[in-house]
């Protein structure tokens, strides 16, 4: 079995503000249904969430017909709140092999990244999907990653040298939420702080947030089409290679 040490630490109260979110905050919807169409997997797939905080993408799937889920979570705050006792969760990832993998903004909160690729290589078989979102620019480090407790953001060139590193052979590779990235990178330049708990996910304006859901939407539609140029996320499928990798 493999463990995922430093795996998504949540302060005490976060979690309420979290499971909120997931619900009703458009990021977190959009992210559902482009990590869905984007894996492009059969619904007799055997898919397991790393990370999978309170089983939300799990629902989602299921809901959509995809029958052999399985997640892992390592925060007992959030396996408290797990949504779907159906479902196999486990706090480790098992000596197992899965025809895919999501790794959804999980893999900045660890602190040995190389490891845990290699690790979820090896629940992968041979050609074996994975699909994974990281936040995107060192330059953008603000609240929202001190709030979420990240060990760093990603450039794309070492994103992309520690998934091949790790045996994987990537097939897409994009940016995403590229609309807002302008308004972001002026916030952090001016040094614009916000309070509160809940980092950029929090619940704020409803007429906003539906016109944020509309742009990702529309940025959902057109990363199915092609790869964005920028973007506040980094977006990745790769395939795990026959030949797995050792790190150095």
């Amino acid at each position: 079995m493999c463990t995922l040490a430093g795996n998504r630490p949540m302060r005490e109260g976060y979690e309420d503000a979290f499971a909120l979110s997931e619900e009703q905050h458009p990021w977190y919807s959009a992210r559902r249904a482009l990590f869905t169409k984007l894996a492009g997997l059969n619904k007799n797939a055997r898919i397991l969430d790393v990370g999978c905080g309170t089983g939300m993408f799990l629902v989602h799937l299921k809901n959509q017909g995809f029958r052999d889920l399985a997640g892992v979570e390592t925060s007992m705050r959030l396996r408290q709140r797990f949504r779907d006792d159906s479902i196999p969760l486990y706090s480790v990832i098992p000596d197992e092999t899965f025809d895919a993998v999501f790794l959804l903004d999980v893999l900045e909160h660890i602190a040995d990244d190389v490891e845990a690729l290699t690790g979820i290589h090896s629940a992968l078989r041979p050609g074996g999907k994975l699909i994974l979102s990281v936040p995107a620019h060192p330059f953008l480090w603000g609240p929202h990653d001190i709030v979420n407790e990240h060990k760093r953001r990603y450039r794309r060139h070492e994103l992309r040298d520690k998934l091949t590193t790790t045996g994987f052979e990537i097939h897409r590779f994009s940016y995403w939420n590229m609309f807002v990235f302008p308004v972001a990178c002026l916030v952090r330049w001016l040094h614009v702080s916000r309070s509160g708990d809940t980092g950029d996910t929090g619940l704020g304006f409803p007429a906003a947030l539906k016109i944020y859901g509309w742009v990702l939407q529309f940025e959902n539609h057109l990363l199915n089409r092609f790869n964005l140029p920028a973007g506040m996320s980094l977006v990745a499928t790769a395939h795990a290679r026959g030949d797995s990798v050792t790190p150095d």
